[in-house]
């Protein structure tokens, strides 16, 4: 973890979060590599070009290739995305959100809980019943 914010924060990040959007809904089974290379550059490294198209099409491009990485970035930038993420983040906003990583979860016993920030990943771990792993991330 960087030990200062990353030049510029707050910045922008409409551009990657459109792209993520994009990503959980057509290659959900690739969007934790991504998230960790973009968490990564971005907090690891300050690398904050990481949440501009310039900055995350490398990764893109290493995970699915020049022509997929494309097609993403052309989808992530249509209407109907947009809309999509405004609905998404006014979701998020009636459910509390009010940073990120804002995770909300559903037990197997149907209970609702929210969790906010990556060092709550192993409180959400526990509320959801699931086995502790070997982690790099620490939990």
């Amino acid at each position: 973890m960087c030990e200062s914010p990353p030049a510029g924060f707050p910045f922008p990040t409409v551009e990657v979060q459109s792209t993520l959007l994009v990503l959980s809904e057509r290659y959900p089974e690739k969007i934790a590599e991504v998230v960790e290379r973009l968490y990564r550059g971005l907090w690891g490294d300050g690398d904050s070009s990481i949440v501009t198209t310039d900055g995350f099409m490398g990764i893109l491009e290493d995970v699915f290739g020049k022509v997929v990485a494309g097609e993403i970035l052309r989808s992530s930038q249509n209407p109907e995305t947009k809309l999509r993420l405004t609905e998404n983040t006014q979701k998020a906003i009636d459910t509390g959100a009010f940073g990120l990583p804002w995770i909300e979860c559903v037990n197997a016993q149907g209970e609702k809980e929210c969790f906010w920030g990556v060092d709550h990943m192993e409180r959400v771990v526990e509320f959801l019943g699931l086995e502790k792993a070997d982690s790099n991330w620490g939990f």
